[in-house]
């Protein structure tokens, strides 16, 4: 089993969201865009950038088969709802993509078998544990839950 542990600040649903409810539109060479639009993606780039440095020594994945994920979403405060922190795999999945660690985030590559949310204000972070042994994720999750919390 491989583990990756991430630093950088990722927007969750409600900051993604909150960008694209700019207002306005901006002329591009593919005609006038919504501003919205243009924010959503100058962030997801961003984001994506922060990423991929931290991605720099993770091998290839998706060239031995399927790749099962644990997720384990460490933030400052219970303030923001676990929907709203688990859209933040959308961006790192997409950074697995960027970074040529995934070639594709289908479901025929990548199955995310749990996703949970803890506090830690000390050291926000996420933590993705993947192997291509479900049964070897699976067993890891029941036997260091009260580990990770």
């Amino acid at each position: 089993m491989n583990k990756i542990v991430l630093y950088s600040e990722i927007p969750d649903l409600n900051a993604y969201t909150n960008v694209g409810r700019s207002s306005g539109s901006v002329r591009t060479n593919k005609g006038k865009m919504p501003l919205g639009v243009i924010l959503q993606s100058n962030l997801k780039k961003k984001t994506e950038t922060e990423i991929c440095k931290e991605l720099l020594p993770v091998p290839v994945l998706d060239l031995i088969g399927k790749q099962y994920f644990l997720i384990v979403f460490y933030e400052k405060n219970l303030k923001k709802d676990d929907d709203n922190i688990k859209f933040k795999k959308k961006f790192i999945f997409d950074s697995f993509q960027t970074a040529g660690v995934l070639s594709n985030d289908t479901r025929k590559k990548v199955c995310t078998l749990f996703e949970c949310v803890f506090v830690n204000k000390n050291e926000p972070r996420i933590e993705i544990y993947f192997s291509l042994d479900k049964k070897e994720l699976l067993d890891f999750y029941l036997s260091n839950f009260f580990d990770l919390i």
